[in-house]
């Protein structure tokens, strides 16, 4: 994410993410029936929106993100543009 920017960052991650999947997703067929042409478009799209949302519940928006290891020091994250 430090060479594209946050939200690049987060987005391209998602779209990786989205797209590691894709083979399975063409070769089972399991999700999105009768839609076969947007099975892989629209598990990009839930990809980078799960991933944007998993981010933002891990705490890593916040200004310190604590261990979950007894007696771990915080770990101090700056946000973009801080």
């Amino acid at each position: 994410m430090t060479l594209l920017g946050f939200w690049p960052g987060l987005i391209g991650h998602g779209a990786i993410w989205g797209l590691w999947h894709a083979p399975l997703i063409l070769l089972l067929g399991c999700d999105y029936p009768g839609h076969p042409l947007l099975r892989v478009p629209l598990f990009v799209v839930t990809a980078t929106l799960l991933g944007i949302a998993a981010f933002w519940h891990s705490g890593a928006l916040s200004r310190a993100v604590r261990v979950p290891a007894e007696g771990a020091p915080p770990l101090t994250l700056r946000k973009p543009g801080a």
